[in-house]
């Protein structure tokens, strides 16, 4: 290994002073017959890429480092799934910081597994674009960001290089979905309410009320939350407990009947949900 060190100096070296530029070599391992030649060339490719998180210029094998085939990358996937919703809730500041946390994994992936990391970063890339479509945003829009900084991410030579990629790309996304949430926000939402109070009775969900407008119930959950303050679950709930105290105070209803007119099948657990909202049950209700 030691004279092999020596001719890759030399050569590295030579080019140097040929062309003035500093190149990375990676050294395979020491092989007896011509059919490992294949293994021995993979081997150095793997320390070559040592560039990626060691800086280039240099000479590796991979008995200089602690490589690992298969590193464990499940740490990276939380920070994944945060940077993914971030995107989708249209939240630049969020993206940037949720952004460094996945970089902060990458690189300790990069320190035993540089492919993995590349890939593990690229991977990063298409979740980030999943996202900003599943958040409502535009085909073009999504293709446009990605087309400025694909290049930039696939010739990184370096984690600082794909880091600044990443974060360049998923604020791009984060401020075209914010861009897209503020024009689609109030009309969607107002179209949602008004199917919600002409439905309240029937066995409303929210996936049901999200395919009315056109939007996956993940994106519809946060919008809904966003424009008006509560959650679906607290909205719809609020509709049917006014309802319901409206009809109480007819007092031609029994409390059961009111129950399976506002759209619950259980009257014991509609008097549950009506106590704790109003205070009193509805038996008490005047």
């Amino acid at each position: 290994m030691a004279m092999a060190k020596m001719w890759a100096s030399k050569i590295q070296m030579h080019i140097k002073a040929k062309t003035g530029m500093s190149v990375t070599i990676g050294i395979g391992s020491w092989v007896q017959e011509l059919t490992s030649v294949p293994m021995s060339y993979q081997a150095a490719n793997v320390a070559k890429s040592y560039r990626f998180i060691k800086g280039a210029g240099q000479i590796w094998s991979l008995l200089d480092v602690n490589y690992q085939e298969s590193p464990n990358v499940l740490p990276l996937l939380p920070c994944q799934t945060q940077l993914a919703e971030a995107i989708q809730l249209g939240n630049p500041e969020l993206v940037q910081k949720t952004v460094k946390k996945v970089v902060t994994e990458l690189k300790t992936v990069a320190k035993i597994s540089p492919p993995k990391a590349r890939q593990s970063a690229l991977d990063t890339a298409q979740i980030a674009v999943a996202a900003a479509r599943e958040g409502a945003m535009k085909k073009d829009r999504v293709a446009s960001c990605l087309a400025r900084h694909q290049e930039q991410l696939e010739s990184a030579a370096s984690c600082q290089q794909i880091a600044e990629a990443l974060a360049s790309l998923t604020t791009c996304l984060a401020r075209s979905v914010e861009k897209t949430q503020t024009n689609l926000s109030s009309e969607t939402v107002r179209k949602a309410i008004a199917f919600i109070q002409d439905n309240y009775h029937d066995d409303l969900t929210l996936s049901k009320v999200a395919g009315v407008v056109y939007l996956s119930p993940y994106y519809f959950s946060r919008l809904f939350k966003r424009t008006t303050g509560m959650n679906f679950t607290r909205y719809l709930t609020k509709v049917r407990i006014d309802a319901a105290k409206q009809l109480l105070k007819k007092g031609d209803r029994t409390v059961k009947e009111i129950a399976m007119e506002v759209g619950y099948t259980d009257p014991r657990y509609f008097s549950s949900v009506f106590k704790k909202v109003v205070g009193v049950s509805p038996s008490d209700y005047s």
